[in-house]
């Protein structure tokens, strides 16, 4: 899980327990909270975090037969995660962050976030596997032209 946000170019603080989550939503720099913790323990984190700092976006990550129910400011992603659901689920949270934009605009935002993060990632290994053997590229090559055409750079 955090190698797929660090991958797709955000920052990530890991936190192992619940003290160590409070302490990274303390500073300023934190734009969203991931919580992956058992379903109580979340609701729990979920609770003083808001006690504390109420605007910090929520993704909270739970298993596919839970039984809680999204909350104001908390997107839920069920496991099993899949990478660009997880990202985008914590791109659309940060943009929605103090925006009145519809949430279709905020989806269209995080479509985009997600394109632009991808297409990094894919300008990372193309420059790593110019040192080696190029002719694997091709398909590389195709999806980064066509990300750069969905993102409208030439």
């Amino acid at each position: 899980m955090v190698g797929s946000l660090e991958e797709a170019g955000l920052c990530v603080r890991y936190a192992v327990d619940a003290t160590d989550a409070l302490q990274a939503v303390r500073d300023p720099r934190c734009r969203a909270l991931v919580v992956a913790l058992p379903e109580h323990a979340s609701c729990e984190l979920i609770r003083a975090v808001y006690a504390s700092n109420d605007d910090i976006p929520i993704v909270m990550v739970t298993d596919p037969h839970a039984t809680i129910t999204e909350a104001a400011g908390v997107m839920m992603v069920r496991r099993p995660l899949v990478a660009h659901e997880l990202i985008g689920a914590v791109l659309e949270q940060v943009l929605r962050e103090g925006s009145d934009a519809p949430p279709s605009h905020h989806y269209h935002l995080a479509e985009s976030a997600l394109a632009a993060a991808e297409l990094a990632c894919l300008c990372r290994r193309h420059a790593v596997a110019l040192g080696e053997n190029t002719a694997h590229l091709l398909p590389f090559r195709r999806r980064m032209a066509d990300l750069q055409a969905q993102l409208g750079i030439d």
